[in-house]
């Protein structure tokens, strides 16, 4: 759902920035939004760079796009610096294994690696500074210097139950148009064991007035619930229908 709301988004010419708080909930966003593009024929706008997930991937094919990846997207733009990187990688593997991998021959190709890898990491901000959909997670916005003048059309928190109130609010400031919450109120609260952990670990849903924090949900003009559930078998989604989800859920 969030990745139709982006890509309907995209085509209006709206700037998206997708967070969560856990690398895996970006990927997944971030995944679909290129597969759905892919299906659509409309791989251009990875081709232009106008969809990007930012920061630490732990998707092992996402990791791999060549696209959709922020850092393999100005690997590939940088053509020069790639060739020069992979000379300088197989230079320092062969030097391993004749000096050792503590030797200085090692140490300086090492070095020489990183100011290539500094050089990639400032094109990469170019790229992600000018993304129509940016996926990263709200630490990644909260603590990186190139988010401190961002603002988008658009913002999308994802696995909301878990945030803080602190990190939802951090990324509420981000958006000059719309901020949308997505979640679960009957999924794992915040976890906070420090001494402020009455006020973190409430969720967003209590502290809204949705939920009341014991599983009872009340009427809210800013709720809609996403009723379909594709996750599985109807004989199985019949349990957390009836006990869960006070049978309000509906297998497409």
């Amino acid at each position: 759902t969030m990745s139709e709301i982006a890509i309907s988004l995209l085509k209006k010419g709206k700037t998206v920035l997708l967070v969560s708080h856990s690398n895996v909930s970006v990927d997944g966003v971030a995944a679909k939004i290129a597969s759905l593009l892919r299906e659509q024929k409309q791989d251009q706008y990875l081709k232009d760079g106008k969809v990007l997930r930012y920061g630490y991937i732990r998707d092992e094919l996402l990791s791999q796009d060549p696209y959709t990846s922020a850092y393999n997207y100005a690997m590939s733009k940088s053509p020069t610096l790639s060739q020069q990187m992979e000379q300088l990688s197989k230079q320092k593997e062969k030097a391993k294994a004749v000096y050792g991998k503590h030797s200085q021959e090692v140490l300086k190709l090492e070095n020489d690696l990183k100011a290539i890898r500094k050089k990639i990491r400032l094109e990469e901000h170019k790229y992600v500074d000018h993304a129509l959909i940016l996926a990263t997670t709200v630490s990644k916005i909260h603590a990186d210097k190139l988010f401190e003048h961002k603002k988008y059309d658009v913002v999308m928190f994802d696995e909301v139950s878990m945030a803080y109130i602190a990190q939802i609010l951090c990324a509420a400031t981000f958006a000059k148009e719309r901020f949308i919450c997505v979640g679960d109120f009957r999924q794992l609260s915040p976890i906070a064991q420090s001494k402020a952990k009455d006020t973190l670990s409430k969720d967003v849903f209590s502290f809204l007035g949705i939920s009341d924090g014991l599983g009872h949900i009340y009427a809210h003009p800013w709720l809609v619930m996403l009723d379909e559930q594709r996750r599985m078998h109807p004989g199985i989604s019949a349990f957390a229908n009836s006990s869960v989800y006070a049978k309000l859920l509906k297998n497409p």
